[in-house]
């Protein structure tokens, strides 16, 4: 969840004059004088005024700053400078914040180019989860549940190393600690169409086995392309399963994907019960979330609220839709389960109307703002934390399903989706 653009100013003319004069009120005083120093002052003041909590969620934000800022400054380069400020926002611990340098920014012609499989970090382990239909990763042999090993030569131990570095001085949930680490083997995975790319496995038998991939471009769309929101693939899947239950997968939460699940939702009004498999949707609009709500609930039904520091709380409801369906809600889970799509998840568990079923969910729902700093990179900062319907912090902690199961290796190499079997066998035995 994040709105674009400057947070509201809270001082007149004056009250920004005393402040470049060094006037905070915290006591840490600020003299900047060089992009570098503006742009550290710049990150510190926004968290220091707009973070939602004023105790900072435990953490002491002016000593943070006192022991950061002559780091920042002796740094020898922008890229030291912006890695300072990067593990200074890393003391909060949490999601929704960040540095994201100039050119860093992704294009889709960067990610488009696709070598036919996704891996998912099972049992601590990279392997391959899905492969696409007649892709050239799948003619060479690859099948779903081998282990990814290395990359263009270079091992997913060597690769994931300064990561490791970082996640483990971190606090943040395991479940945001393995996303992490998915996203940054499938970031190297994809890239730009034509290239060459070269994997090592083990296969089923713990073998060694190697394919090279040139990269095809995917035909589907994407989101656009934002600071610190790389573009996402728009996959929308719908289809009845045996038993008359529904089955309703997507990527994101996108404005484009509402009026298809409208429709998916109403040929769908006839089945028993609907699957809702949101494993790997990182989140997107609320308030797509919000109208999603609103086609599955009888009265209107709260889905938490936003809680901030400089503006009123923001409450999330789901008003009931024209038709409403009536059967079962299962909706399927996992650790890349966030921000909106935990919002939807929370309101309909508290409230009775779906029952979870999967891994515990990402704990990555903030609401943040964002700007740019002197020294030209994105700074990414949250304002708001939401909490569900009854009262719980939902950052931090995730979202713990009502039936917990997890995929296995095994049962990867075996083809078989545990996750899902559990939801179609929970819709069956409500009918029975």
């Amino acid at each position: 969840l994040m709105e674009q653009g400057e947070p509201r100013p809270v001082a007149g003319i004056l009250g920004r004059w005393a402040a470049l004069r060094g006037q905070c009120r915290t006591g840490f005083v600020l003299h900047p004088s060089t992009p570098r120093e503006e742009s550290f002052d710049k990150v510190w003041t926004r968290v220091n005024e707009y973070h939602f909590d004023p105790n900072f969620c435990g953490v002491d934000w002016k000593k943070v700053g006192e022991t950061y800022k002559p780091l920042a400054l002796q740094a020898k380069t922008d890229a030291e400078f912006h890695e300072v400020l990067s593990q200074m926002l890393d003391e909060l611990q949490l999601s929704h914040c960040g540095i994201f340098p100039a050119g860093s920014k992704l294009a889709r012609e960067d990610v488009e180019g696709i070598c036919g499989f996704r891996i998912k970090i099972i049992e601590d382990k990279p392997i391959v989860h899905q492969i696409d239909a007649n892709s050239e990763a799948e003619k060479n042999g690859l099948k779903t549940g081998f282990q990814l090993t290395a990359i263009d030569g270079k091992t997913v131990t060597e690769i994931l190393q300064p990561l490791e570095l970082r996640l483990a001085k971190s606090l943040m949930t395991e479940q945001r600690k393995r996303l992490s680490r998915e996203r940054q083997l499938m970031n190297l995975i994809v890239g730009k169409p034509g290239s060459q790319v070269q994997f090592h496995f083990l296969n089923a038998q713990d073998a060694e086995f190697r394919i090279s991939v040139n990269r095809q471009k995917n035909s589907a769309d994407y989101t656009p392309s934002m600071d610190g929101v790389p573009p996402y693939e728009l996959i929308f899947e719908s289809k009845i399963l045996e038993d008359r239950i529904g089955y309703i997968h997507f990527s994101i939460w996108e404005f484009s994907q509402l009026p298809i699940i409208r429709q998916a939702v109403s040929k769908m009004k006839n089945t028993d019960g609907i699957i809702i498999d949101l494993r790997g949707n990182p989140g997107g609009s609320s308030f797509v979330a919000c109208k999603f709500a609103g086609l599955l609930c009888n009265e209107p039904t709260s889905l938490g609220t936003m809680t901030f520091r400089k503006q009123p709380d923001r409450e999330f409801e789901a008003i009931p839709d024209s038709e409403i369906y009536q059967g079962s809600i299962v909706i399927l889970t996992d650790y890349g389960t966030g921000c909106a799509s935990e919002l939807f998840i929370a309101g309909l568990q508290d409230s009775g109307r779906a029952t979870i079923i999967g891994e515990k969910t990402t704990g990555a729902l903030l609401e943040s703002s964002g700007s740019y700093l002197p020294t030209r990179a994105y700074f990414q900062f949250p304002v708001g934390a939401y909490k569900s319907p009854k009262g719980v912090l939902i950052e931090k902690r995730g979202i713990m399903p009502d039936i917990e199961v997890s995929q296995t290796r095994q049962a990867s190499i075996e083809n078989n989706d545990l996750i899902l079997e559990a939801g179609i066998n929970f819709i069956k035995k409500q009918k029975g």
